[in-house]
């Protein structure tokens, strides 16, 4: 086996014991129109293999059952091209004794042990870098895929734990209920021969009510706009994150709208799912459906949007001029506010025209497009609490 290293993916479920493992190692070991039991994740049954293969040039699976000993078996793509022939290597007990990790299986009752000898995917040569950061980099990868995809696998009363490194990996959940400010919209079921669909939609909460840790956990603020809209589990397993299909444009007013979409493998065909599960289409009978329902969560998340705007009109030190016939929004100092009528009366007819003028300029040239970016990015880093008086102590003296 080669000496780099290695990806070793543990569990301590049912297992399999000789037959069925050697089973599961054939490729396409399953009819695809077949019923499967619920949870049943697999459809086509080359999931295993044809991931792994597209990874590592050796895969080797060991698993044992509460009533069965353990047993192995492994496919060496190497050894395949060699032969010319796809040859299932079967491993006695000589073999996968001496495997460094099987220790992981034995203090276990039942479970399996997938490993990838053999990586394609870490750079080497004189360019590289350090395979350790290498692995690094792709372990935070990892937890932050497997925290969004397999999210509701990791919470509810049949958790399972999942971990990288013995480190726990904790659920994020993309409709952020846990946070002050989300807002429940309107579910509704759809039956079928096949199963049910369920569909519910949610409101996230405004920007201005995260804090700036929980924008960063969420990837960002131009990342939680850009994911915006339909949210489709297959048996719990997140499929399509975000994007409206065509239902719905993306726009900025509409980024706080997620629909959860849950449905049973038994759809698979309807829904036309690939191979790696990770494209779908939409049944024209769902996609007439969604299009009635995903009216509310829009129209609620562009209500906060104008509750928003409506707040700042009410700022005394800023006028907001709509023009509805030329469809035009500008925004001008007021010059009608008390502290300026105060400085006003003080001063002489020449030096009232100079600070309309400025007034006028510093309206002209608000910069709308460094704010729209920095509010789009990271609007916790903006900080209007100003020492102005300090700021300006020197002229002040003068």
């Amino acid at each position: 086996l080669s000496d780099g290293p290695r990806l070793i993916i543990a569990d301590d479920g049912d297992g399999m014991n000789s037959s069925e493992l050697q089973k599961s190692m054939v490729i396409g070991c399953k009819n695809p129109n077949d019923e499967r039991e619920e949870g049943d994740l697999g459809r086509f049954g080359s999931g295993l293999k044809t991931a792994s293969f597209s990874q590592a040039d050796i895969l080797t699976v060991v698993s044992k059952t509460t009533n069965s000993e353990i047993s192995a078996a492994r496919w060496d793509t190497l050894h395949v091209q060699s032969i010319n022939q796809w040859s299932l290597q079967i491993l006695d007990k000589a073999d996968f004794t001496n495997l460094d990790y099987v220790h992981l299986l034995e203090a276990k009752s039942s479970g399996t042990l997938v490993c990838w000898d053999g990586l394609n995917f870490i750079e080497v040569g004189d360019y590289s870098r350090p395979v350790s950061d290498q692995i690094a980099k792709l372990c935070v990868e990892l937890e932050k895929y497997l925290s969004r995809y397999f999210h509701r696998f990791m919470a509810g009363k049949d958790s399972i734990n999942f971990s990288i490194n013995g480190r726990s990996i904790a659920p994020l959940d993309p409709f952020m209920r846990h946070i002050s400010g989300y807002e429940e919209g309107p579910s509704t079921s759809l039956r079928s021969k096949k199963g049910q669909i369920e569909i519910a939609s949610h409101i996230l909460p405004r920007f201005n009510q995260m804090t700036k840790e929980q924008i960063e956990e969420y990837g960002g603020n131009y990342n939680i706009t850009k994911k915006q809209g339909l949210y489709i589990y297959r048996d719990k397993r997140l499929i399509i994150e975000g994007g409206w299909l065509g239902l719905a444009p993306s726009k900025e007013h509409t980024n706080l709208a997620r629909i959860q979409i849950d449905i049973p493998a038994k759809m698979d065909n309807e829904w036309s799912t690939d191979l790696k599960k990770s494209t779908l289409k939409l049944p024209p009978k769902i996609r007439t459906t969604l299009k009635k329902i995903i009216g509310s969560p829009i129209r609620r998340s562009t209500g906060v949007h104008v509750y928003a705007g409506k707040k700042e009109k009410e700022n005394p030190y800023w006028n907001i001029r709509e023009d509805e016939v030329e469809q035009k929004i500008s925004y001008e100092v007021n010059v009608d506010h008390s502290e300026i009528r105060k400085i006003f009366d003080a001063l002489s007819h020449s030096l009232k025209s100079n600070l309309i003028r400025f007034l006028a300029s510093a309206s002209k040239n608000v910069p709308l497009n460094h704010i729209y970016t920095t509010m789009s990015k990271s609007p916790k880093s903006i900080d209007q609490e100003i020492d102005f008086y300090e700021e300006n102590e020197e002229i002040l003296n003068d």
